[in-house]
């Protein structure tokens, strides 16, 4: 079963806000909060959640994570989520929605080819934005398959972008501040969380025209309050030519979310009782996260 019928249902479109070449369509709920949720960032920052080390490394780099939520929400944790800090920065590979008093290993890729070593803090942290939706699409793409996002190729597109936007060295990390950065907060900061909203839908101009490249929805509107921020700003750090006007409608919103009832999709079932399904329709892909039956946040990308 597609696990998102009855998606559109969910939410209805307001009116949509305009800043540095972005358009940003808050989404709203139709009912009431079916399941509890917090970032993963809001949990680590009020220490209601850890992410450590593990002992299972994989050659010179290392590709899990343990995780231990000890608040009293289910915490849930994005593809887009990077971490930095221990050993390595590292972006992850598998969304997750880990219960309370639960401890999970999380899959994950390093985004900084150049360390090695321990950090200024042995926990990891969460970095000030999202991973860009042009690289959370690449990696959704080896998932859909069933294959996990390769490391080399992580390292190779983490250094393309970063030479993108002046860093001479290749091995930094992706999470690493620059001035696409600093232009990037900026237009964060012009376009704050619709209040109420369980989620947003960001467009922008493309090579093929005005194009939603980023719709995520979260199950409880504090969740997406406290990821919109980072949302908007990975989304800004696509942008290298801001334009004025972004030419898309609430229609044409509409009719994305209508067609991914026919996406193809292929499920992980975890463990822990979460679940992920990754989701491909035309040119967009994602993924959407369930607790049980109760789904936690859809993500789609362009």
């Amino acid at each position: 079963m597609n696990a998102l019928q009855g998606f559109e249902g969910l939410f209805n479109v307001g009116e949509p806000s305009g800043a540095g070449g972005l358009k940003v369509f808050p989404l709203f709920p139709t009912g009431p909060v079916a399941l509890s949720l917090r970032t993963l960032r809001e949990e680590i920052a009020s220490g209601s959640a850890r992410v450590e080390e593990t002992d299972a490394g994989e050659g010179p780099w290392f590709r899990s994570l343990s995780l231990l939520n000890g608040s009293a929400q289910a915490v849930l944790v994005s593809d887009g989520d990077m971490l930095t800090a221990g050993l390595q920065d590292r972006i992850v590979d598998t969304p997750r929605v880990v219960r309370p008093g639960v401890r999970v290993t999380l899959q994950v890729s390093c985004v900084e080819a150049g360390r090695s070593s321990q950090g200024e803090r042995a926990d990891l942290v969460s970095a000030e934005r999202a991973a860009e939706p042009s690289v959370r699409r690449k990696r959704a793409l080896h998932s859909l398959r069933g294959e996990r996002p390769g490391q080399q190729e992580t390292w190779a597109h983490v250094a393309e972008l970063r030479g993108g936007r002046g860093h001479s060295d290749g091995s930094g990390s992706l999470a690493e501040r620059s001035g696409l950065d600093e232009r990037a907060a900026a237009t964060a900061a012009l376009l704050p969380a619709a209040y109420g909203a369980t989620g947003l839908a960001v467009a922008r101009n493309t090579t093929r025209g005005a194009r939603v490249v980023l719709l995520e929805w979260y199950a409880d509107p504090v969740a997406c309050a406290c990821a919109w921020g980072p949302l908007v700003r990975g989304v800004a750090m696509d942008v290298h030519q801001p334009t004025a006007d972004v030419r898309i409608s609430r229609t044409e919103l509409r009719g994305v979310v209508a067609r991914v009832k026919a996406a193809r999709a292929r499920e992980e079932v975890f463990a822990e009782g979460d679940r992920v399904t990754w989701l491909s329709e035309g040119a967009m892909v994602g993924h959407a996260v369930a607790l049980g039956e109760r789904l936690a946040q859809v993500a789609l990308l362009a």
